[in-house]
């Protein structure tokens, strides 16, 4: 029972955190104590994510409370968060998406700090007008100087 448990909120984390290691969740689940809302929150710190998480994810925070406060044992967890994955709008996780990667360039330009303002794009407009874009390019300048600092 335990395992399972234990297996549901790896699970939990790591669709909450595409990119994050299923050993970092565990590591996370027991800094919190096993509390899953908690652990997210050490993720979001611990990684600096608090601009861009609360203002871009903050629809996926609530979600994962809703699963949790509804949910009775693990296999309704389970079931709840990929209810919510599988309705949440495709159109706003392209949004969020596109965030995450203007975030990542202001880090970029921030020399790996967060004390970066938030790009406002607006992307609602842009995807009206069908011309949203999946990826955004980052200066070979840029590039190249986050290259030479990760080398040092």
């Amino acid at each position: 029972m335990f395992q399972r448990s234990l297996d549901g909120l790896v699970a939990f984390l790591t669709c909450l955190f595409p990119y994050l290691p299923e050993v970092e969740a565990l590591r996370y689940l027991d800094a919190a104590g096993a509390d899953a809302l908690v652990a997210a929150r050490l993720i979001v710190n611990r990684r600096g994510m608090e601009q861009s998480f609360v203002v871009d994810s903050g629809a996926t925070v609530i979600t994962a409370e809703i699963a949790l406060r509804v949910s009775k044992n693990m296999e309704e967890l389970i079931e709840n968060v990929q209810k919510e994955y599988n309705d949440y709008d495709p159109k706003t996780l392209n949004r969020v998406f596109v965030t995450l990667q203007s975030c990542c360039i202001e880090v970029m330009e921030a020399n790996g700090g967060n004390k970066y303002k938030i790009p406002h794009m607006n992307k609602a407009r842009l995807e009206a007008l069908g011309i949203l874009p999946k990826a955004l390019r980052c200066d070979r300048q840029l590039y190249e100087k986050v290259i030479q600092l990760l080398g040092n």
